[in-house]
């Protein structure tokens, strides 16, 4: 699928997170609960290296909120191999949909078997790390390419800017580009508040930003960049040149960039205060 068409999708009344219901595939011994899949596998890469996953609760074909487990001890087996064993506390700040996020490592790209436990019931899934590495995908270790985004004095022809609403969005004083050349640390976040189809996950992910980054070094460069250059209610539009160098299909996603324009972290899809808190503590 391409990503204007994808993009497309996570920007109509189904959201982003059809991606993880539709591919979330369930053998239950608890038929309550079903683990929804809130990733894409085809940005999990099995070469070894750290990989993020987020995994949500269903019940009766509705995401678990108020509800929602405190901790899930999730189990990954790959071809007898264990993955991962922990206990997972659940993250909600900030959001609608509680996720619990799993950081594993893949030896390949073969189906992975999860197993969900809390309160006494479990449930299971099937997930598997399919990028192949070719992708053009910028994730932690490599190098951002060198972009312009959209300033309060140089809009690069995006327009809305940024389209966060009644409130202007903040982010927007330098330029991507600017700001890895004078050698600053940065977060980069590209996401499209107003249309995101969902506001469960990609719709508040400015606001979070908003709330969490006021403790952070002044000389770190926060920047947004929207998702489309020209969306309207009718048409999305080509997508943004920001987008298009992290090589994404999907928004939100968030990068944090050290001074030598390598990428520190990518969060993918949907994070929380606390998470996105501790992430901007290691920048």
């Amino acid at each position: 699928m391409g990503r204007r068409r994808f993009l497309g999708l996570a920007g109509g009344a189904a959201g982003v997170l059809v991606l993880g219901a539709c591919g979330a595939s369930s053998s239950t011994p608890d038929p309550e609960f079903v683990a929804s899949r809130l990733f894409d596998g085809r940005a999990l890469v099995p070469d070894g290296t750290p990989q993020r996953l987020v995994w949500a609760v269903q019940k009766n074909n509705s995401y678990v909120t108020d509800e929602a487990f405190e901790v899930v001890r999730i189990e990954a087996i790959q071809n007898g191999q264990v993955l991962f064993d922990e206990e997972v506390t659940v993250r909600r700040e900030g959001l609608i949909v509680p996720y619990y996020p799993v950081v594993m490592r893949f030896p390949s790209s073969d189906p992975v078997d999860f197993t969900f436990s809390a309160s006494g019931g479990s449930w299971e899934s099937v997930a598997l790390a399919s990028g192949t590495g070719e992708e053009a995908l910028v994730g932690p270790g490599d190098r951002f390419p060198s972009v312009g985004t959209p300033t309060f004095d140089n809009a690069l022809g995006v327009d809305p800017m940024c389209t966060r609403s009644p409130e202007p969005c903040p982010f927007h004083e330098v330029s991507l580009d600017v700001a890895m050349a004078t050698g600053r640390r940065i977060v980069l976040l590209l996401s499209t508040p107003a249309f995101c189809g969902n506001q469960i996950a990609c719709g508040p992910a400015l606001e979070i930003l908003i709330d969490t980054v006021s403790a952070l070094d002044p000389d770190v460069a926060v920047i947004h960049a929207e998702i489309y250059t020209s969306p309207t209610g009718r048409e999305l539009g080509p997508t943004s040149p920001a987008l298009d160098a992290s090589g994404a299909w999907f928004e939100p996603l968030l990068y944090t960039i050290d001074a030598n324009a390598r990428v520190k972290h990518r969060l993918d899809f949907m994070f929380d205060r606390t998470e996105l808190a501790e992430v901007l503590d290691s920048i």
